[in-house]
């Protein structure tokens, strides 16, 4: 079972295109509604994703803090 999970990594990351370049979205209103759409309820941690994004496309600058989101399995994180 784990070599399965394995080749299936394997197989996303080769698939990745790491030569070709996109521009970076910055589209908070479009944020938001996959943020609703994907996630109910974590209305305080949709706000603080959101104003983390805010933040960065005001400073224009990529490289930032990760965001973890931590709990138990099915809870919507």
């Amino acid at each position: 079972a784990e070599a399965t999970v394995v080749r299936g990594y394997i197989d996303w990351m080769v698939q990745v295109p790491w030569n070709a370049r996109s521009k970076v979205k910055k589209d908070l209103r479009q944020a938001q509604e996959i943020l609703d759409t994907d996630h109910y309820g974590l209305e305080r941690v949709k706000d603080r994703i959101l104003e983390y994004l805010a933040v960065q496309s005001r400073v224009n600058k990529i490289k930032g803090p990760i965001l973890c989101l931590v709990g138990p399995p099915g809870v919507g994180k």
